[in-house]
């Protein structure tokens, strides 16, 4: 009895083993998963607010970055988009997105 239980608490430690293992692994995975969705997402913003900049006079993208401006020493992207207001007329869409 001593030694099927003793067998038993290995196998059951083993197991426990294998499932905390696995666990960690899908949650860092997930997060990785996160990450990259995450990044992916602003890039395509980042590109569709580049892609409506306005140009100065000698064709210039405005387009200002200030290096280590930003929280935590993050930098800052600004962007200068031309854009044409009529009366009452807003720029900005219920998500914040620029209204085309």
């Amino acid at each position: 009895m001593l030694v099927a239980l003793s067998i038993l608490t290995v196998l059951f430690a083993g197991v426990m083993l294998t499932l905390v293992t696995a666990q960690n692994t899908w949650s860092e995975t997930n997060a990785s998963i996160q990450l990259r969705e995450n990044i992916r997402i602003v890039i395509e913003k980042i590109g569709r607010e580049v892609k409506e900049c306005g140009t100065d006079q000698s064709g210039a993208l405005q387009l200002t970055v200030n290096n280590n401006n930003g929280v935590n020493g993050s930098d800052i992207v600004r962007f200068s988009i031309p854009v044409i207001c009529q009366d009452s007329v807003s720029v900005m869409d219920l998500s914040g997105e620029v209204a085309y």
